[in-house]
C-alpha cells in the first residue's frame, strides 16, 4: 500500500520474472543440441579456430620472414569485424556475443602475462650501462625474433625506454589529473608511489633472498615459480583496486625480478609457451574483432 496526500490509497504490484541463463553446457548432439548454442562449447570452439588461424598463418608466411606477433595480429583482423567476424552467418552462430566477456578476460591476462615476460627479459643493468632507451611493445617483438637477450636486441631495447618512460608518466599523470577533478588525485599518486615502494623494498629483497638461497648450478623450486606466476595476478589486481592501469604492478614485478638463471630463466621456461601460443591469439583476435 501506498499513501498520497489526498489520503487515497493505491496497491503497488511487485512483479517478478525469471531468467534463463545461457546454458553451460548440452546434453549432446544424441539429444539433439546444438554445442554451438551453449557457453563452454562456443567457446573452446572460438578458441581452436583462433589458435589455428594464427599457427596455419605463421606456418605459410614464416618462410616470408613473418614473425608470430604479425600472424596473431592478421589472425585477428582475419577473423575479426572487418572480415569473417563481420558477416551475420558467422557472427551470430559462432562469434555470438555471449562469450565476449570471457575471452576479454582471456584475453587481459595474456596481454597481463606478456608484458610481464617482456619486463623480466629486459636487462635493466644493461640499460644503465648504455644508457639508452626502449619499450616493452618493441621487447614483444625482439623476444618473437628471439633477439631480447642478444646484443642487438639489448640495445634496441635500450634504444625507446626512454619513449616507453615518457609514455606511462603522461599515463600516470592522466590518471592522477582524472582522478583530481574528482577529488582523489593525491590519493592515486600515493597509491602508485605506494605500489612502487612495495615492490622494490618488500618484494625484490624477499625474491633476491630466494636467489641467494638457491645452490649453485640447481633450478629453482617450482613452488617459488607458482608464487611469482600467482603474485602477477595479485599485483595486477591491486593496481586495478588502486584505480591504476591493471598492468602496472606486473611490470613493476617483472623489473624487480632479475633476468636469467636460476629463477627468472625458470619462470620464463614454466610460463611462456602457454601464454604466447594460447592466450596471446586470443588477446590479438580481440583486437582485431574491434577493429572496422
Amino acid at each position: 500500500m501506498a499513501s498520497l496526500k489526498n489520503n487515497t490509497q493505491v496497491d503497488v504490484v511487485e512483479e517478478q520474472y525469471c531468467m534463463r541463463f545461457p546454458a553451460a553446457s548440452n546434453r549432446g548432439i544424441w539429444f539433439g543440441e546444438n554445442p554451438l548454442d551453449d557457453t563452454h562449447p562456443l567457446m573452446l570452439a572460438q578458441i581452436i579456430l583462433v589458435v589455428v588461424t594464427s599457427q596455419l598463418l605463421y606456418f605459410l608466411l614464416r618462410p616470408l620472414g613473418q614473425t608470430k606477433f604479425i600472424c596473431n595480429l592478421l589472425s585477428g583482423i582475419i577473423l575479426g569485424s572487418s572480415a569473417l567476424g563481420g558477416t551475420k552467418g558467422f557472427k551470430d552462430r559462432l562469434f555470438a556475443a555471449k562469450v565476449i566477456p570471457l575471452f576479454d578476460s582471456m584475453a587481459t591476462v595474456g596481454a597481463i602475462y606478456a608484458l610481464f615476460l617482456a619486463t623480466l627479459k629486459f636487462d635493466a643493468l644493461r640499460f644503465k650501462r648504455t644508457s639508452k632507451k626502449d619499450t616493452v611493445k618493441i621487447g614483444l617483438a625482439l623476444d618473437d625474433l628471439n633477439l631480447m637477450t642478444s646484443e642487438l636486441g639489448q640495445f634496441a631495447m635500450s634504444s625507446a625506454l626512454l619513449n616507453d618512460v615518457i609514455y606511462w608518466i603522461e599515463i600516470i599523470f592522466y590518471f592522477i589529473l582524472a582522478r583530481a577533478r574528482a577529488g582523489y588525485g593525491i590519493q592515486s599518486f600515493m597509491s602508485l608511489l605506494g605500489l612502487i615502494l612495495f615492490t622494490f623494498y618488500v618484494i625484490r629483497p624477499t625474491i633476491m633472498w630466494i636467489i641467494n638461497n638457491i645452490p649453485q648450478g640447481q633450478e629453482a623450486k617450482e613452488v617459488h615459480v607458482v608464487a611469482i606466476q600467482l603474485g602477477v595476478l595479485v599485483l595486477a589486481f591491486i593496481s586495478d583496486a588502486l584505480g591504476l592501469a591493471m598492468d602496472t604492478g606486473p611490470i613493476l614485478l617483472g623489473v624487480a625480478i632479475p633476468g636469467g638463471p636460476p629463477l627468472g630463466a625458470a619462470i620464463v621456461h614454466k610460463t611462456e609457451y602457454l601464454i604466447s601460443q594460447l592466450l596471446m591469439p586470443i588477446f590479438f583476435y580481440r583486437i582485431g574483432y574491434r577493429l572496422n
